[in-house]
């Protein structure tokens, strides 16, 4: 976006057209080539601007989705429509969202069923493991007893037949009486270990009492999204706005977006108009002068020849690369009636003022010399041309500011001088005046 200066004051050009002499015939004599224009200098406002394209913003816009599968029964807006926050926007058919809920109750009763199975399951393995591990523990203290006193009738009967106090047959006896206690010992400490490792049973049982309840709080989840979109059949508007977008008619049937990241079925969009913006592409060469505060004028090809006015509110931080030029996002907002004029994603030109200057001396930035460091505008003093050092200001493609060494309405020469004194010296070396020269040049 090139920066330009516009002049509120006119410009007066004086330029001359074809070579004549001053009694109005055409000239014999060598023509000069070199062409010049005398221009006046003038006084007025210079404004410095800043041009960009943008898009037209409303203050914020609202998506109204649906969750809620069904018919449409009644749209009663359209485009454009005007809506208050908490209206009726639209209603659908509850027969689908009603047939959902009471599946969605069922399905809860019947995992609330299986939650209570789990859990005197669970009470029931807890309360044999608690029984069977006393019974079994009791168990081995009795056959520990048991295998003792046999192992002492054992050592005392071996005592005994080895000084033949007693039979053989007492001695078998009490030989097998110690192998069968050592053998209800092991199948104690068997049933006892058994026992034990019920514990991992109960560990499953309230693994599944876990999973039982989980779920139930999926089913119950599932119950309060169908209570959900059974209640979005009724639509209500979230914001105070108008209706830029409609997406669905009377009639149309729409599915449920439950299990749609997005959140349900697009129904229409409203916007909030009440502050309108311009976000607008800057380029990077130019967003250095930009300040937030700043002046905008803001056209559109909708309304041509209208102005609308507007403010920088606010400059992007980062640039962004658009068709391999970067540029920054500036946000305007839009003053007066144009908020009420412009419409959502209207393109737009605007004028960003970066500098004003009021009641200054200008004139064509083409007419500023510079030579060995001096700045300076040629005047002609009686057909004389004389160098006149000037102090420039505000300097722009078009226009260059006068601060000092020139008078409002005071004409400077715009051309290549130096070569049309070379002309004219040639022509004066041929027989014509270097005034006689000037004078067939500007009444041309």
């Amino acid at each position: 976006m090139k920066k330009f200066l516009v002049a509120v004051a006119g410009t007066a050009l004086l330029l001359l057209s074809i070579y004549f002499l001053p009694d109005g015939s055409k000239s014999n004599e060598t023509q000069p080539t070199v062409v010049y224009k005398m221009v006046e200098t003038l006084k007025g406002d210079l404004i410095v601007k800043i041009s960009a394209n943008g898009v037209v913003e409303p203050n914020f816009k609202v998506e109204v989705k649906s969750k809620a599968s069904g018919k449409v029964l009644t749209f009663p807006f359209e485009e454009g429509g005007f809506i208050k926050k908490g209206q009726a926007l639209l209603h659908l058919n509850k027969n689908d969202e009603t047939r959902n809920v009471a599946k969605a109750k069922a399905d809860l009763m019947s995992g609330e069923a299986s939650l209570k199975k789990s859990q005197t399951a669970l009470l029931l393995q807890k309360h044999r493991y608690g029984t069977d591990l006393k019974l079994s523990a009791s168990e081995v203290e009795e056959a520990e007893a048991n295998l003792k006193d046999s192992k002492d009738q054992k050592n005392r009967q071996s005592d005994l037949f080895a000084q033949k106090y007693t039979s053989r047959e007492s001695f078998d006896k009490a030989v097998t009486s110690f192998k069968v206690n050592h053998e209800i010992l092991a199948q104690a400490e068997a049933r006892f270990q058994a026992a034990e490792d019920a514990v991992y049973d109960i560990s499953m049982k309230e693994h599944e009492v876990e999973l039982a309840t989980a779920e139930v709080v999926r089913r119950q989840i599932a119950l309060d999204e169908a209570h959900e979109r059974l209640e979005e059949t009724d639509i209500y508007a979230p914001i105070t706005g108008i209706i830029i977008q409609k997406l669905v008619e009377e009639g149309q049937i729409i599915s449920s977006g439950i299990s749609n990241v997005s959140g349900g079925t697009p129904l229409a969009e409203i916007a909030d108009m009440s502050r309108m913006f311009i976000i607008a592409d800057v380029d990077e060469t130019d967003i250095g002068a930009i300040r937030t505060g700043q002046k905008v004028e803001v056209t559109a090809d909708a309304f041509y020849g209208e102005i609308f006015r507007g403010k920088v509110l606010r400059i992007s931080p980062k640039g962004i690369v658009e068709n391999s030029i970067t540029v920054f996002k500036v946000k305007i907002e839009i003053l007066g009636q144009g908020k009420n004029i412009l419409k959502p994603m209207m393109s737009s030109n605007v004028d960003i003022i970066t500098n004003k200057v009021k009641n200054t001396i200008y004139m064509p930035r083409e007419a500023v010399r510079r030579t060995g460091g001096r700045t300076y505008a040629v005047i002609l003093n009686n057909e004389v041309p004389e160098e006149i050092q000037i102090e420039i200001g505000i300097q722009t493609p078009i226009h260059t500011e006068v601060l000092s060494g020139l008078n409002p309405n005071q004409e400077v020469v715009v051309g290549d001088w130096e070569k049309l004194l070379a002309e004219a010296e040639e022509a004066n070396k041929k027989g014509s005046s270097l005034r006689k020269i000037l004078w067939m040049i500007r009444s041309k």
